[in-house]
């Protein structure tokens, strides 16, 4: 996976006001690297996030790279820094000297075993795991790691580790795009989608000096938005079509009259709640289609076999199709049984299981016509 003739390792940290640990942090990166010496050349690259203190200038002072990224957030950094990188192997970290990075060659080590991206892992270690923020340690991390590992199938213990290791062709395919906090889970969700190989490796985590700059809400979100954004087939697709079904049978099942369990009578009323049912089923799925079909060709993520097949046999036609069929033949349920209503006198009817099932029918065929258009487009 690295390439044999002395390839070069880039180093990149993001710094945002850390001039009281900056200068540790660029020591042990120093450290780390001259074991590797000989068989690497390095470069160090700062990036410096609109310091208000000296961070900056005290990195200058030891002689690495220092570039300045205006636009805030901590993926925007890196990401400033991953450009500007040259190097083979990318090792990304932070300067709150909380990683210790003379531990480096033990990751660019594991990059040798035919890994895209190697993790450090602070929860395989009791000192470094009690080193981590009670509220990050017990609820935070544990939670997104979960969400990761359920949707995705990372099969990892601490995907918020800001101590990586990356090929340059690894990184190359991840597209990364996220500019804040999420930028940890974006790249372990695209290392997934893009079939590339995860490892994690024992780190040395250190508590932090200074106060932490991470806000918990905010980036809390915008993790749980990612996470859930690139997984449009388990959060909306699958979901939506149990509720469809679910709404459906009970539609048809209740569309000849009241249903008996027992002593319990299941009529027009649950009728009513069986057809929302499925119109927001309906919905659901095809947002979640909508998503896929983005991912797979705005973003460039491969979806599983279950996106491929929608990829594959869904098309405009089809939901055109289909939508037009359900459409019309819940207008004409409905123009009919208007027509009875007004040769009756408009007296009263007893038509409602009748006229809604026909307005679930429009609807849901309303939502296939009209979503066929922009399928068609996204899927250009």
């Amino acid at each position: 996976m690295v390439n044999k003739s002395k390839p070069l390792i880039s180093v990149i940290l993001p710094c945002l006001n850390e001039a009281a640990t900056i200068t540790i942090a660029i020591s042990w990166i120093k450290q780390g690297l001259q074991k590797l010496s000989r068989r690497y050349r390095s470069e160090i690259i700062i990036v410096d996030n609109g310091s208000t203190d000296n961070s900056a200038y005290l990195a200058r002072k030891t002689g690495v790279q220092v570039i300045r990224e205006p636009r805030p957030g901590y993926g925007q950094a890196l990401l400033a820094g991953f450009t500007r990188s040259r190097g083979d192997i990318i090792i990304m970290g932070d300067s709150d000297a909380t990683y210790d990075f003379r531990e480096i060659p033990k990751l660019v080590q594991a990059l040798k075993s035919n890994v895209d991206i190697v993790l450090g892992n602070r929860f395989a270690r009791a000192k470094s795991r009690a080193a981590i923020p009670p509220l990050n340690r017990i609820v935070g991390n544990p939670v997104l790691t979960g969400l990761i590992n359920l949707f995705y199938g990372a099969g990892i213990s601490d995907s918020q580790s800001g101590l990586r290791a990356l090929t340059r062709d690894a990184y190359r395919k991840m597209d990364l795009r996220t500019t804040g906090m999420e930028f940890a889970s974006e790249m372990i969700i695209k290392t997934l989608s893009h079939r590339l190989t995860i490892k994690e490796v024992p780190i040395t985590y250190y508590q932090r000096r200074t106060p932490s700059k991470l806000s918990l809400i905010t980036d809390a979100y915008r993790h749980i938005q990612a996470i859930l954004l690139y997984s449009p087939t388990f959060l909306l697709v699958i979901p939506g079509l149990i509720v469809f079904l679910l709404g459906a049978f009970l539609t048809v099942m209740l569309l000849p009259g009241p249903l008996y369990l027992g002593r319990i009578m299941i009529d027009i009323h649950t009728m009513i709640i069986a057809i929302l049912l499925a119109i927001l089923g309906m919905h659901s799925m095809l947002i979640g289609i909508f998503t896929r079909v983005y991912l797979v060709r705005v973003l460039g993520i491969p979806g599983g076999f279950l996106s491929q097949y929608l990829m594959k046999y869904i098309s405009t036609e089809l939901l055109l199709g289909i939508g037009l069929m359900l459409f019309s033949l819940g207008f004409l349920v409905i123009v009919a049984v208007t027509g009875i209503w007004i040769t009756s006198g408009f007296s009263a009817l007893a038509r409602a299981r009748e006229l809604i099932a026909a307005s679930g029918l429009t609807i849901i065929g309303f939502q296939l016509t009209s979503s066929a258009l922009l399928f068609g487009q996204l899927k250009k």
